[in-house]
């Protein structure tokens, strides 16, 4: 049972680390002149659109809309669409499965 707390735990402060991160570099992009690389931020923001449920995943976009002038949104947005491609292939697959019986 307590390994089960500390597991949802994790869970919850995961987003919460993605978020602190693209901040940080954000800021040390913008606010202090260092050069941050636009592919460093895509695989920042790569990592938790493909392992996050989707309940977190909202979250995360819903703090990344307002920063797509910075960020290589393009690209982000190329990630998050192949996400829902494996997505709705996971969930057709399930139902072809379920027509089959």
């Amino acid at each position: 049972m307590h390994d089960q707390s500390l597991k949802t735990d994790k869970q919850e402060y995961l987003p919460l680390s993605f978020l602190r991160c693209c901040i940080f570099l954000l800021m040390m992009r913008d606010s202090f002149g260092h050069a941050i690389n636009k592919y460093l931020l895509l695989l920042i923001c790569a990592v938790p659109t493909l392992t996050f449920n989707v309940s977190n995943l909202c979250v995360f976009y819903a703090f990344l809309f307002p920063l797509y002038i910075g960020l290589p949104g393009n690209y982000i947005t190329l990630v998050l669409f192949i996400r829902f491609g494996f997505e709705l292939l996971k969930i057709s697959s399930g139902l072809i499965c379920l027509s089959l019986l």
